[in-house]
C-alpha cells in the first residue's frame, strides 16, 4: 500500500468471493471502445480530510459521488477561520485541501459542510457580511468570492501578488466594510508588509497606502470602532492608526517575556469588551488575551492552553464572536475547529468541536478485504476497519491502536500486514484495541546504515510470500535513492533475509500483485511509467511489459489491478495537473492511451492521489 500526504484511492470490486490482490498493468491501443465491465465501488481516500469517498469505478469522465464516510467535514489542515454572526455561520480556510468550507455557527461533531468552494488555495479568510463576500488570502493573491459560492467557481475579483506590490505570501487578510478597504499582511514582503487596497480592487492595482518597517507581519485584525490596526509578529503585537502610511512607529507594542507571545499567527479584536486575542503558533500552542490598550511587557489577562483544549496544529487561527460570547480556533494538524466561552481560561475542554473524529487522523493507506466485506485504513496512530458499505457518520467495526503507513490484508490466513517505519507488524484480522502483533520482522535490517522507506506491501497468500517495495538511500551521500522490491516468506518473523529481490529502474512509489496472472507491477515516477514483472522475477530481470508516455501517467501515486475485468487503475493527475484516475488494459504495453479516465477535481480540490485497491462487488 501507499502513503502520501495527499489523496489516496482505493478500488473495491466485489464479484463473488475471488481474492484480488493489488496490482497494476498496461494499456490498450486507444482505438477500441471501453470494455463493458461490471459495476463496482471505487473508494477514494483523502488523508488530508480523513474521509473516504465512494464512486462507481466503471464510470468515465466527471463522476458522481455515491456516498462518503469517515470524516465528513471536509476540513483539511485548516489555517483560517471567520465567524459570520449575521448569517450564523463559520467559514474555514483549508490550506491542506485548497477549499473553503462553511458550517452552521453551532455546528458540532462530524458533519457535512453547508457549502464548499473548491480550489481556492486559502491560507486566511475574512467575511464581508455587508456586501455578501468572502475575502481570501492565498500564497500569491487576494481572491474575493460571493459569500454563498459553492463548488468549483471563479473568484469575483483577484488582486495578484506577482504583478503588484502585494508580493507572494502566505497572505493574511482583513476587510473594512466601513471604509471600503481590504487590508493584507505579507510577512515575506521585506518592504511593504501591510497593504491597503480598495475593497472593489481587481487586477494589478497599486495599494492605497502601505506600512513598512516591521519584522514579520504574520497576522492582522481591524478595529473600526477605534480606528486601529492590530498586527501580530513573531514575538509581539503592534497597534497602528488605521490610516498609517509608510515607515511609521506603532501606537503601542505588546512584547516581552511576560506576554507569552510566541509567533502570533492570528489575532482578533473584541471592541465590545476591549480585548485582543492572540493565537500563538509555537509550542506550547495557546490563545492569550490582553486588554485592547495594553502596552509593553504585560501579563495576559487569560490563557487557553493544555491537553484538554484540543488546540493542536501546524497552523492556528482565532476568531471572536462578541454576539454569542465565543472564541473559535482553527487547528491545523488535527483538522478541527474548537469553540470556547469568550472568558475561558486555563486547560479547559472545548464547548464543542467541529471535525473531531476519534478514529481517523490523516490516513495514509487503504485496502479492501474481499472475503469479509471490510475496508481497512492505516494512519500514524491506528489501523481502522469499516464495513464495505459504510456511509455517513459511522463508527468503525474495529480500531487497532498501532500506527502504520502501509497495509495489506491476507483474508485467507486472517492476517493484517502493517508497515511502520522499516518494520512490518502482522496482526490478527479481527484484532481490536491495544494489541500486540502476532509477529514482527525488521525489513530495514537487510539494509544496514541506510534509510529505508517502505512504499508498498502486497501479500501473496497463494504462494506464501510478501512483496515489500522500498526506497533505499544513504543518509550521508548526495546520490538519489534506489528502488528495491524485496520478497519474504509470508510467515517471516524476527531478523530475516529476503528470498529474492527485484531492482526496478527509477523510483517506485507503489506496487501491486496480480496473483491471478502471476505478475507484480510497480509505478515508476521517474519515467513516468508502469513496470509489469513476472511474479518470480529476480535482480535486474527485464519487465514483461512497460506502459509509458501517456499524458495520463503524471504524478502517479497508487496502482491497483482488476484481474477479472483485465484492467489496471492508476491514480494521480492528468496533463492539466487535475486529480484523475486512469484505467488501462491489463495487457497494454508501450506508449498506450487509457481505456477511460475518471475526473475527480470537483470532489478533491488537489492534483494528486495516493492509494488504490480493487475487490469484487
Amino acid at each position: 500500500m501507499q502513503k502520501r500526504f495527499d489523496i489516496s484511492i482505493i478500488f473495491t470490486l466485489l464479484v463473488g468471493f475471488s481474492l484480488l490482490l493489488i496490482s497494476c498493468g498496461g494499456g490498450g491501443d486507444g482505438k477500441k471502445s471501453p470494455p463493458k465491465v461490471e459495476a463496482r465501488d471505487l473508494f477514494v481516500l483523502d488523508p488530508i480530510t480523513s474521509s473516504i469517498m465512494v464512486f462507481d469505478a466503471s464510470s468515465s469522465g466527471d463522476v458522481t459521488l455515491l456516498r462518503r464516510f469517515g470524516n465528513l467535514t471536509g476540513l483539511g489542515n485548516p489555517s483560517g477561520v471567520a465567524v459570520d454572526t449575521v448569517n450564523n455561520e463559520i467559514i474555514v480556510a483549508n490550506g491542506g485541501n485548497a477549499t473553503i468550507t462553511t458550517y452552521a455557527r453551532t455546528a458540532d461533531g462530524n458533519i457535512v459542510p453547508l457549502r464548499t468552494i473548491i480550489g481556492a488555495g486559502a491560507t486566511s479568510i475574512a467575511v464581508d457580511t455587508v456586501n455578501d463576500e468572502i475575502i481570501v488570502g492565498t500564497g500569491n493573491a487576494i481572491k474575493v468570492f460571493a459569500r454563498t459560492a459553492q463548488g468549483e467557481v471563479e473568484p469575483l475579483r483577484i488582486i495578484p501578488g506577482d504583478s503588484t506590490e502585494l508580493g507572494n505570501g502566505p497572505i493574511q487578510v482583513a476587510v473594512d466594510t466601513v471604509n471600503n478597504e481590504i487590508i493584507a499582511a505579507n510577512a515575506n514582503n521585506t518592504d511593504k508588509q501591510i497593504l491597503f487596497f480598495s475593497r472593489t480592487a481587481d487586477g494589478a492595482v497599486p495599494p492605497l497606502r502601505t506600512i513598512s518597517g516591521l519584522i514579520g507581519a504574520d497576522s492582522i485584525a481591524l478595529d473600526t470602532i477605534n480606528n486601529e490596526l492590530i498586527v501580530g509578529t513573531y514575538n509581539s503585537i503592534k497597534v497602528y492608526p488605521r490610516t498609517a502610511n509608510g515607515n511609521v512607529p506603532p501606537l503601542r507594542t505588546i512584547s516581552g517575556d511576560l506576554t507569552d507571545i510566541d509567533w502570533a499567527f492570528s489575532v482578533a479584536v473584541d471592541t465590545v469588551n476591549n480585548e485582543i486575542f492572540v493565537a500563538n503558533n509555537n509550542r506550547p500552542l495557546s490563545i492569550t488575551v490582553y486588554p485592547r490598550t495594553a502596552n509593553g511587557n504585560v501579563l495576559p489577562l487569560r490563557t487557553i492552553s493544555g491537553d484538554l483544549t484540543d488546540i493542536d496544529g501546524s497552523a492556528l487561527s482565532v476568531a471572536v464572536d462578541t454576539i454569542n460570547n465565543e472564541i473559535f480556533s482553527a487547528n491545523g494538524a488535527n483538522c478541527t475547529v474548537t469553540v470556547y466561552p469568550r472568558t475561558a481560561n486555563g486547560n479547559i475542554t472545548p464547548s464543542r468541536i467541529l471535525g473531531k473524529y476519534p478514529y481517523l487522523h490523516n490516513p495514509s493507506d487503504i485496502v479492501a478485504d474481499v472475503l469479509n466485506g471490510e475496508i481497512l485504513l492505516a494512519s500514524s496512530e491506528s489501523i481502522v476497519i469499516y464495513p464495505k458499505g459504510a456511509s455517513g457518520d459511522v463508527a468503525p467495526l474495529r480500531n487497532i491502536e498501532q500506527g502504520a503507513n502501509r497495509i495489506d490484508i491476507d483474508a485467507i490466513h486472517n492476517e493484517i500486514f502493517a508497515a511502520a517505519g522499516g518494520t512490518i507488524n502482522v496482526f490478527e484480522r479481527t484484532a481490536n484495541g491495544n494489541v500486540a502483533p502476532l509477529r514482527t520482522f525488521d525489513h530495514s535490517k537487510y539494509f544496514p546504515n541506510m534509510t529505508v522507506e517502505i512504499v508498498g506491501i502486497a501479500v501473496d497468500a497463494k504462494n506464501d510470500e510478501i512483496f515489500v517495495g522500498s526506497l533505499i538511500s544513504n543518509p550521508i551521500a548526495t546520490t538519489p535513492p534506489s528502488s528495491v522490491i524485496s520478497v519474504y516468506p509470508r510467515t517471516a518473523n524476527g531478523e530475516v533475509t529476503p528470498l529474492r529481490t527485484i531492482n526496478p529502474w527509477g523510483f517506485i512509489t507503489d506496487l501491486a500483485l496480480d496473483s491471478t496472472h502471476n505478475e507484480i507491477d510497480a509505478i515508476n515516477v521517474g519515467g513516468p511509467c508502469i513496470f509489469v514483472y513476472e511474479r518470480t522475477a529476480v535482480g535486474n530481470d527485464t519487465p514483461l511489459r512497460t506502459i509509458y508516455g501517456s499524458s495520463q501517467l503524471l504524478s502517479m501515486s497508487s496502482i491497483a489491478v482488476d484481474a477479472g475485468n483485465n484492467e489496471i487503475f492508476v491514480s494521480g493527475s492528468d496533463s492539466l495537473a487535475q486529480p484523475a484516475i486512469s484505467i488501462f488494459s491489463r495487457t497494454g504495453d508501450g506508449n498506450v492511451a487509457p481505456l477511460r479516465t475518471l475526473n475527480l477535481k470537483k470532489y478533491v480540490g488537489r492534483g494528486w492521489f495516493e492509494r488504490i485497491t480493487l475487490s469484487p462487488q
